[in-house]
């Protein structure tokens, strides 16, 4: 009864301003929710990107830059590709391979991380695989022992591995190494490693030959 009463007491004008009134509380609780949502929202965003800047080596460790040739030869055919490239190591197995053509041009980067090696093309989706050799198939018509590059660059022999050191030069460093199949020659020793290095191998029934020449820093 008094609940009728007291909108019996409401004039039209009291009313529109009861509305009103409710209305913007209303807004005003919905812009808090929302205003909440957002918060939260750019806190993940943050939190995400802060792990994958975590996740991104902060310095190279290792470079080299120079010329390389990859010669395939079959019964029938023969191909071959050349051009430079750029070797970043970052450490802990990350590592990126940049592969450019004679003109400059990138034809294919590599960014390889413990248990993943991601290819990236011009004009193409990104590719991932568990070796680096199984991505470059395409752009070589064979398999290039590309994940062991990472030690013979630096003229190591990989650690746990069926690497075998065959000679050595009158210094120390590794000259001859064999390694899966393949046969690693390191020559022209500078402080950082050989800046001359030739791979030779079979792939299905072919010779494959790899070399790479180091520019001098």
């Amino acid at each position: 009864m008094v609940s009728k009463v007291r909108h019996a007491l409401y004039t039209p004008a009291r009313l529109i301003a009861e509305v009103m009134r409710r209305l913007s509380n209303s807004l005003f609780a919905l812009r808090h929710v929302w205003k909440m949502i957002l918060l939260a929202t750019l806190a993940l965003l943050t939190a995400c990107t802060t792990t994958q800047q975590m996740m991104v080596p902060d310095a190279v460790q290792f470079a080299r830059s120079g010329r390389f040739v990859v010669q395939v030869q079959g019964v029938d055919n023969a191909q071959a590709v050349s051009g430079g490239f750029d070797w970043q190591s970052y450490g802990a197995g990350v590592w990126q391979l940049s592969l450019r053509s004679p003109l400059g041009a990138v034809l294919a980067r590599l960014n390889a991380s413990p248990g993943q090696v991601v290819l990236e093309r011009p004009g193409e989706m990104p590719q991932r695989a568990d070796r680096a050799s199984d991505l470059l198939r395409a752009l070589f018509a064979a398999q290039v022992p590309v994940d062991a590059m990472v030690d013979w660059i630096e003229g190591k022999a990989p650690a746990n591995s069926q690497a075998r050191v065959v000679a050595r030069h009158a210094q120390g460093q590794i000259e001859v190494l064999e390694q899966s199949g393949w046969t690693i020659r390191l020559e022209r020793y500078d402080a950082l490693g050989p800046r001359l290095i030739e791979i030779t191998g079979r792939d299905d029934g072919r010779d494959v030959t790899v070399r790479l020449v180091v520019d001098s820093q």
